[in-house]
C-alpha cells in the first residue's frame, strides 16, 4: 500500500504561486503609487524652494542696485498707483520683457495690466498651489518687519540675525494675484499660522540670509520674533534647512 505524502502537489504549488504573485502585485502596486506620489511631492517642493531662493536673492540684488529692499507696495511716481514688489522685482528675475509690457502709470487691474496678470511669471509659480495668475509668495507687512509698506528698508535696519528673520513666505493655501499689491499684514500672519497649523503642515519661508527653511514648530511669540527685524529677541524654533538640488549654500551671492 503506497504511503500518503504530506508534500504539496504540483497543482497546489501552482495555486500557491499564483496567489503569492497576486498578493505581491497588489503590494508593489500600492508601494508604487506611494513612491510616485512622494516623488511628485518632492519635485514640487524642490521647485518651490528653488523659486523662493531666487526671489530672495533677487531682493538682495535689488538692494545692491537701489540701496533698499523693494517696498511691499509703492508708486513708481508720487502720483502713480501702487505697484507690488513682485512687479518691481521682474528685472532681477530675468523678466525685463514682461516689465516693458506692464504700464507702471496704470493700476495693476487696469485693462492693459490685468491681461498680464492672467499668467504667473515662472519664478512666482509653485506647483504646490497651481492656479493661473496666482502666486503663494508674499511678504509680511508691518512697521516692525522688513516690509513696512510704502518704503523700502536698508539691510542695516535688520538688527536681528539674518538667519532667523523672515524675508518672505509661501502662503500656499492663500495665493494672491501675482501683480496685485497685496501681501500679509503681521497680525493676520500670526492668526493664519497658529502653533497647531505649523506643527501639522509646516511653513516654508525665506530668511533674510536667503536660506529657505520649513518651520515645523514655533509658538506665536517665536513666530512674531521671526517676522520682526529688530526686537532684539533670539528666536527659538524648530526648522529644516532646504536646499535646491545642486545648490551649495555658502552665504549670499549676487548671481542668479
Amino acid at each position: 500500500m503506497p504511503r500518503s505524502s504530506s508534500l504539496p502537489t504540483i497543482t497546489q504549488l501552482g495555486l500557491w504561486s499564483l496567489t503569492m504573485l497576486a498578493v505581491l502585485t497588489v503590494v508593489f502596486g500600492v508601494l508604487g503609487v506611494f513612491t510616485f506620489a512622494n516623488l511628485r511631492e518632492s519635485s514640487h517642493d524642490a521647485t518651490t524652494v528653488q523659486n523662493m531662493k531666487r526671489i530672495a536673492l533677487a531682493m538682495h540684488n535689488h538692494h545692491d542696485t537701489f540701496g533698499v529692499l523693494p517696498s511691499a507696495a509703492a508708486s513708481s511716481q508720487a502720483t502713480g498707483p501702487p505697484q507690488s514688489w513682485r512687479v518691481k522685482l521682474l528685472p532681477f528675475l530675468k523678466e525685463s520683457e514682461l516689465l516693458k509690457k506692464y504700464d507702471l502709470q496704470q493700476a495693476w487691474d487696469s485693462p492693459a495690466n490685468l491681461a498680464l496678470s492672467k499668467t504667473t511669471p515662472e519664478l512666482f509659480c509653485s506647483p504646490l498651489c497651481d492656479e493661473a495668475g496666482k502666486t503663494p509668495f508674499v511678504v509680511i507687512v508691518s512697521e516692525q518687519t522688513a516690509f513696512p509698506g510704502k518704503k523700502g528698508i536698508h539691510l542695516k535696519d535688520v538688527t536681528d540675525a539674518y538667519e532667523s528673520t523672515i524675508l518672505l513666505i509661501a502662503d500656499l493655501e492663500n495665493p494672491v494675484t501675482w501683480s496685485e499689491p497685496v501681501d500679509l499684514p503681521l497680525d493676520e500672519f500670526l492668526k493664519r499660522y497658529p502653533e497647531e497649523t505649523i506643527h501639522q503642515k509646516g511653513l516654508l519661508v525665506a530668511m533674510t540670509d536667503a536660506q529657505i527653511v520649513r518651520i515645523v514648530k514655533a509658538s506665536p511669540a517665536e513666530l512674531r520674533n521671526l517676522a520682526t527685524i529688530s526686537d532684539g529677541n533670539i528666536a527659538q524654533f524648530e526648522h529644516q534647512v532646504l536646499k535646491r538640488p545642486g545648490y551649495q549654500d555658502s552665504g549670499l551671492i549676487n548671481g542668479l
